[in-house]
């Protein structure tokens, strides 16, 4: 009777474990779905808040094939969608304000620059995938997918992140094998003591990669639009020069008028597209020639900050709230005819405001945080009358008794210049 009596205290036991076991197993199954859930929530059109899809169908306009989720954990909204024939990921805080877009590039995107500053830091790679995040905070950055060599055939994945010049942010890979302490710190040390290698060079010492005119910096084909209009670029190399040493690699170009024996210059310029020097004999020829009929030009308005007395200022400063209620610490300047111009920053744009001293409205205008923000009907125009032209910047102006127009800066490629149109808001050119 006593060894029965065992048995069946062990066999109770037993049942008892396997069913505290089996219901722990299920929580955590449980659990883990519950999280899951929690994390994402697919919206239907009818779910999402009223003034977030004002906000986002008023900049988004030719957003497609659009799919919502509301992330908890960040408290954003987030659109994958179609943005002209691109795939994009847009993110919307709760107020609708806009915070950034993920773009999907093709590969043929990857540019010589940034293929050099990769090689940098993994020399043999494959190209997976190029992402481009445009953001709110203006931290804009490319985002690489790679395969480094050694795991292209595991697909493990490498991801480098790009700043807009090119340079090396951070790296990151994904799915690593966990690693000891010691091991990580001493990896740790080893990137850090490469990343700042490469910030105290500045050079991306590789093989030489020819470059193409659109793979410049936009800051550096606005200077050879303006300066020589009608040259065409010869060579373009990007190499480590004695006389910019402090600069490591350089930008230097070779443009030239079209044609055979035609006047040429060199022109060097820093990795982000800050001037340095040109090297033209042909002008200054030309403009020792023509010095005696030189007329005396007039030198460039400076504007001048304001000197105010406090109850002037309070006057303007309530004006400008008046109207502007999340206008916050404007900069007030003269301009030439001596009005006042206040400058201010939100969630459009930079604002320039400017009132006569007889404290009336003159103007607004508004140059645009993003070129997504200029009307798709004026960017169309641009794409079908000037084909392959490059949209630069745009602002919307608001002025007494008018409509609101937009001005819109672009570069012509076919006539090597940068160009200025205005247009009403149905995306007509302002007569």
């Amino acid at each position: 009777m006593i060894k029965t009596g065992i048995n069946l205290r062990k066999l109770i036991l037993l049942v008892l474990l396997t069913t505290v076991c089996v219901g722990f197993v299920q929580a955590q199954k449980s659990k883990k779905n519950d999280t899951s859930v929690a994390t994402k929530t697919y919206l239907r059109e009818d779910q999402i808040p009223e003034n977030v899809m004002k906000m986002f169908k008023k900049k988004f306009s030719s957003a497609t094939e659009q799919q919502w989720e509301f992330v908890k954990s960040d408290g954003i909204y987030r659109i994958s969608c179609s943005l002209r024939d691109v795939a994009s990921v847009i993110d919307l805080d709760t107020m609708g304000v806009w915070k950034r877009t993920l773009e999907k590039l093709p590969n043929e995107r990857f540019m010589s620059s940034q293929a050099k500053s990769v090689n940098e830091f993994f020399p043999n790679f494959k190209l997976e995938s190029l992402q481009r995040e445009t953001r709110s905070d203006k931290n804009d950055q490319f985002i690489v997918t790679i395969y480094e060599q050694q795991n292209i055939k595991n697909k493990q994945i490498t991801r480098v992140y790009l700043d807009k010049t090119g340079k090396v942010i951070r790296t990151e890979q994904t799915n690593e094998t966990t690693k000891n302490t010691k091991n990580a710190k001493k990896e740790e040390q080893e990137d850090k003591k490469i990343e700042k290698a490469f910030e105290n060079s500045r050079s991306m010492e590789i093989y030489p990669t020819k470059l193409r005119e659109d793979e410049l910096p936009a800051a550096i084909q606005r200077w050879v639009a303006k300066n020589y209009p009608d040259y065409i670029y010869k060579q373009i190399d990007y190499d480590e020069y004695d006389e910019f040493e402090q600069e490591g690699s350089v930008y230097q170009i070779v443009i030239q008028r079209n044609g055979v024996n035609q006047p040429h210059a060199t022109v060097w310029f820093t990795r982000d597209g800050k001037f340095l020097k040109v090297d033209d004999p042909y002008k200054v020829v030309e403009q020792s020639e023509e010095v005696e009929q030189k007329e005396e030009i007039k030198p460039a308005y400076r504007p001048k900050s304001v000197v105010w007395e406090d109850s002037v200022k309070t006057v303007f400063d309530s004006l400008l709230k008046s109207r502007y209620p999340r206008a916050k610490d404007a900069d007030w300047m003269y301009d030439e005819e001596q009005n006042y111009v206040a400058t201010f920053t939100d969630a459009k744009g930079e604002n320039t405001v400017t009132y006569t001293q007889n404290a009336e409205w003159k103007e607004t205008v508004i140059k645009l945080a993003k070129i997504e923000s200029i009307p798709s009907s004026i960017r169309t125009y641009i794409e079908n009358n000037y084909p392959k032209s490059t949209v630069n910047e745009g602002s919307i102006i608001y002025q007494p008794g008018q409509k609101p127009y937009y001005s819109v800066e672009f570069y012509n490629k076919k006539a090597k210049s940068n160009e200025t149109m205005e247009f009403l808001s149905n995306g007509k050119p302002k007569e």
